[in-house]
């Protein structure tokens, strides 16, 4: 009875040992977590999961080796668990030993191939084609999706950092919410980082749905909601008859668009619902890399989509112009948005409370982020005027949004004022139920917004009852016909006329109030959501049916342009900045390493291009590049070769720059391989892993009886500044 007493009293300190160790490793005090730690396996030594603990926590102290000797302890009772090898390959890495922590990254994705980080790790020191083979181990034999299958991956990696949707994220929980109520329930899927396709389980997407519904979800729940259902969707495939429609930012998810040309080139159909084109159209209201991320993948999903769809009919013309700028036509067709914005779900009714500033206080509302382009600045200078006249007696102005990007200078307009002494108020974080409070008790709503794609806040405010004094630009009067009250919004005498009028014109704003209750017919999300649907069906089966006169891949390139590669280049110019972009789609394959900002390096021996042209089939073209010479090779000798015609001679690039004589195929298409040829041993540099071949910087071709075009375009060249960097050597 003493003896188990005594072991049930040892077992007991083990546990307090290592819950001090791990309230210690929370807070961060590494030394003392390991104390902690080591405490707990002097009497547990099997205990593999603390050995594992006390190597963070002596890797975090500093004390590699010791942190090292700790994994490998781990490792000898627990040989086969992938994170273990991941986290060996982590501390490997971080003290230089490149090879060796490819080796354990290699091992930890052999034993998962589906773990992402070993992916990644793997990739950014190099071994990216051995972690796309590793990898795709995980999709053989995976089943292969037909039908429409709808990408949700932006909208659950939303959702895992915001707490409240945007626009784009109202919409696709209401498509979603519609489709899952269909009789023929789409797949739902999402690309990963490794390139893969993964099928979301559509009960579990059910389920993340009603939990946004709900009112009291805290932020926590919600991740650890959307983090289950990540972990536990499977590797698929896309049929080649299936279609992937895109329904959300197509522009956030990383390497993306390689996964779409991949796919693409599988036969798979490609839609996607495009909201606007903003950055491209006007890049002063947004944030640059927005603005860098958004042109390129939207001139590259120009290049392989087989179809669009868009929220407006301004923004279906401003989708055809742009595509006519880059020589392709595809179907484009209007789906407008819903007006009415989400009831509450069963059992939660009721309305919530104002903000207590504004409890028995008439005030206007305007919903929308704050950032320049929704031009709050124009209403607050109309409030300052108001306020100078008015004094305390002003009525309020509500902002409700978030701030967006460039706004900390009129933030600080609006604090050095006090919010218009007091007379502007902003709420931050509203939740669905607060706004339908704020709708349902403001006087009216106000969108100013200098341009859209669409303008959710005019619909929901008419689904409200509301009077709404709008901007008449771009696709905003598409949303409330004529019963909004427009105004210029570069018009600041105009705007505060029909501003004043509905603050203190009683007999106005009950006119206008009773025409919208009377007269407005709000389209819900389930009529949009089934015109999508039914709109996506014909234009894929239209795609299938049609023959093109030329396939949308390889992409189509214009001759006489010098295309360069790589993200660091001059934005806003027609059409040059369409086809560099586009360009980057020629070697989107797994011959190159990743794009970088001034090129790519080739990551194979002969490194494809592949392309289509204007030239007639079996026409000759001369295909000139630019190449920078690989850091790692000394006196290695770069040439181009033609991979359409295996008997012909290559050409040497001896200086990085050459031209090829080729003719294209009975598509009208051109495959070329940038060579590297070894001469020499290779250079060894500790810091970089990656088997780094020549650099492609730019390429361009001409047809080959078009001497005058041949000369533009070499003058094109010349005024080009074109470099690799310098690889950093470890200090």
């Amino acid at each position: 009875m003493k003896t188990l007493h005594l072991t049930f009293f040892d077992r007991s300190r083990k546990s307090v040992d290592r819950l001090r160790g791990d309230a210690a490793r929370a807070r961060g005090d590494w030394a003392l977590a390991a104390q902690h730690y080591e405490a707990h396996l002097a009497v547990r030594p099997e205990d593999w999961r603390t050995r594992v603990q006390l190597g963070h926590a002596r890797k975090e102290h500093g004390d590699y080796a010791a942190a090292d000797a700790a994994y490998r302890e781990a490792l000898l009772l627990a040989p086969n668990d992938a994170d273990l090898h991941l986290q060996i390959g982590h501390l490997l890495k971080l003290r230089c030993r490149l090879q060796e922590a490819a080796d354990a990254y290699a091992r930890a994705l052999e034993l998962d191939p589906l773990k992402a980080d070993a992916h990644r790790e793997l990739t950014a020191i190099g071994r990216g084609r051995l972690a796309q083979r590793m990898s795709a181990r995980a999709v053989e034999g995976a089943r292969a999706l037909s039908g429409h299958v709808y990408d949700i991956g932006d909208m659950l990696s939303y959702f895992q950092h915001a707490h409240h949707p945007s626009g784009i994220q109202r919409v696709q929980i209401e498509f979603c919410r519609r489709l899952l109520r269909s009789a023929n329930v789409p797949h739902f899927i999402m690309f990963s980082e490794m390139g893969g396709i993964f099928a979301v389980d559509a009960v579990a997407v059910e389920r993340v749905i009603a939990l946004l519904d709900r009112r009291d979800r805290s932020f926590d729940e919600q991740k650890r909601l959307i983090q289950a259902l990540v972990a536990n969707a499977r590797p698929v495939r896309l049929a080649p008859s299936a279609t992937l429609i895109i329904l959300g930012a197509f522009w956030v998810m990383r390497d993306t668009i390689r996964s779409l040309s991949m796919v693409k080139a599988s036969g798979v159909r490609i839609g996607a619902y495009i909201y606007d084109l903003i950055p491209i159209e006007h890049p002063e209201y947004c944030d640059i890399d927005l603005v860098r991320r958004f042109t390129d993948n939207f001139h590259q999903l120009c290049a392989i989509a087989d179809f669009f769809l868009t929220i407006s009919d301004y923004t279906r013309h401003r989708v055809v112009a742009h595509l006519a700028m880059l020589g392709r036509q595809l179907p484009v067709e209007a789906i407008p948005l819903a007006h009415e914005i989400p009831m509450d779900p069963p059992g939660e009714g009721g309305a919530a409370a104002l903000p207590p500033a504004l409890e028995g206080r008439r005030f206007a509302l305007c919903v929308c982020t704050v950032e320049p382009r929704k031009n709050h600045a124009l209403l607050f200078a109309i409030w300052r005027r108001l306020e100078r006249e008015y004094g305390a007696e002003t009525p309020l102005l509500v902002f409700a949004g978030r701030p967006g990007w460039n706004v900390s200078n009129f933030v600080q307009q609006l604090e050095n004022a006090d919010y218009a002494n007091g007379t502007i108020v902003t709420l931050r974080e509203v939740s669905d139920a607060q706004l339908r409070a704020l709708y349902d008790r403001c006087a009216f709503t106000v969108f100013p917004s200098l341009v859209e794609g669409w303008g959710l806040p005019v619909g929901e405010s008419l689904v409200f009852g509301k009077p709404c004094a709008a901007s008449n630009a771009s696709s905003i009067p598409e949303v409330g016909g004529d019963l909004v009250e427009y105004f210029d919004p570069w018009n600041i005498t105009e705007a505060d006329a029909v501003i004043r009028r509905l603050l203190f014109d009683e007999a106005h704003r009950a006119a206008v109030e009773a025409r919208v209750r009377a007269a407005f017919r709000p389209r819900r999300w389930a009529e949009t959501a089934d015109a999508f649907a039914a709109a996506a069906r014909r234009l894929s089966d239209e795609a299938a049916r049609a023959a093109p006169a030329r396939p949308a891949w390889p992409v189509l390139l214009e001759p006489g342009v010098p295309h360069r590669v790589g993200h660091d280049r001059p934005r806003g110019c027609w059409p040059d900045g369409g086809s560099d972009a586009r360009a980057e789609l020629a070697c989107l394959i797994e011959d190159w390493h990743r794009i970088e900002g001034w090129g790519v390096w080739a990551e194979a021996a002969d490194a494809r291009l592949a392309f289509a042209t204007t030239a007639p089939p079996g026409s000759e073209i001369i295909v000139y590049v630019s190449a920078a010479p690989s850091p790692l090779r000394p006196g290695h000798k770069m040439a181009l070769v033609d991979l359409g015609d295996p008997t012909a001679p290559s050409v040497a690039a001896p200086d990085g720059f050459a031209g090829l004589r080729l003719r294209v195929d009975e598509s009208g298409a051109a495959l070329i391989a940038l060579r590297t040829i070894d001469t020499g041993p290779l250079r060894k540099i500790e810091t970089e892993l990656r088997d780094l071949r020549a650099g492609l910087l730019a390429f361009g071709y001409v047809p080959a009886d078009a001497p005058e075009q041949r000369i533009a375009l070499l003058e094109r060249f010349a005024g080009m500044t074109l470099r690799a960097p310098k690889l950093r050597e470890a200090q």
